[in-house]
């Protein structure tokens, strides 16, 4: 028995192809798309409710 650990090779032996690959790229793309549409919409709405918090105090 050894008390060496055995290295595993950090270079993967596989490659992905042009088609697969883009269409990772473009999953990355959506899913980046949605998470700026709902910080915009998560500002708006702060906007808005501070503006509306304004509003009720000077009434």
């Amino acid at each position: 028995m050894t008390n060496q650990l055995l290295l595993i090779d950090s270079t993967p032996a596989w490659r992905l192809d042009r088609a697969t690959r883009a269409q990772g790229l473009e999953g990355v793309r959506q899913a980046r798309a949605v998470l700026r549409a709902v910080d915009a919409r998560r500002a708006t709405e702060a906007t808005e409710s501070e503006s509306a918090g304004v509003t009720a105090e000077a009434a």
